[in-house]
């Protein structure tokens, strides 16, 4: 790593330090996904963001996981321990890998193929901020785990910082990978687009459908022909109640 993009990661986490309190979902991951620490580990992030890589880092460090920022070394090769699936957020969406991402699949399922006895543990895992399904606001088209630009991830941070999670997934073996299914680009490329489907599942799951609002959802039952009729039947049963008292004589 280049020592100016260690300085830029060191005065970004200050900040973060401070703002950030994150919880790791499952508690205890090396144990529950079966990761083992004698094997090399390679994370997978769903998109480009150094907030969600130093927040991962933190959590790495305080488990006993492999640094995400320090390279992996590996027959002499030096390779990035981490990956992004997507550059981030851009003026015309698109919805396919970008080329680092899949070229550095590819150069670590081509190790597999030189090196039979490497196994690299691939780990996908995810940073939410705000994770709040059941929140009701009015207006909001989309909920907080969209993938967010500059500006929005910096008000993520500073209003949901203290309600974050580091969601740790269940590690896949390249060496199984290289071993079905070769190590060629076209491989590399489906990877990425499996981890791709992974993290839009997983956004899904944790944040659950869109839930309508209050009133949206009164006007909806009001306007229902169920209800509708209810209330004339209400109302026409209290009518001939009503009359019937009024023609009952006095005694």
């Amino acid at each position: 790593m280049s020592g100016w993009r260690k300085l830029y990661y060191k005065l970004l986490n200050l900040p973060l330090s401070f703002l950030v309190n994150s919880k790791v979902i499952p508690t205890d991951p090396i144990s529950e996904h079966g990761i083992d620490p004698t094997r090399p580990v390679m994370y997978v992030l769903p998109y480009d963001s150094k907030a969600d890589l130093l927040t991962l880092r933190a959590q790495c460090l305080k488990l006993d996981l492999p640094d995400p920022l320090a390279p992996l070394e590996i027959d002499g090769t030096l390779l990035p321990r981490h990956v992004f699936i997507h550059d981030g957020p851009r003026v015309i969406p698109y919805f396919v890998a970008n080329p680092e991402s899949v070229k550095l699949f590819h150069d670590y399922l081509d190790l597999h193929r030189s090196n039979p006895q490497l196994d690299v543990q691939m780990l996908p895992v995810s940073v939410m901020f705000g994770r709040a399904p059941g929140r009701e606001v009015q207006g909001e088209a989309t909920p907080h785990l969209r993938i967010l630009n500059g500006i929005e991830k910096f008000f993520a941070i500073l209003w949901h910082g203290r309600d974050s999670f580091v969601r740790f997934s269940p590690t896949v073996s390249l060496r199984q990978m290289a071993t079905e299914h070769g190590t060629d680009k076209t491989i590399a490329q489906k990877l990425a687009r499996v981890a791709r489907m992974h993290f839009a599942r997983q956004r899904l799951a944790a944040i659950g459908p869109r839930l309508p609002a209050r009133q949206d959802l009164f006007n909806k039952l009001l306007q229902s022909k169920a209800i509708e009729k209810a209330v004339e039947d209400e109302a026409r049963s209290k009518r001939f109640l009503m009359r019937k008292r009024n023609r009952t004589p006095l005694k």
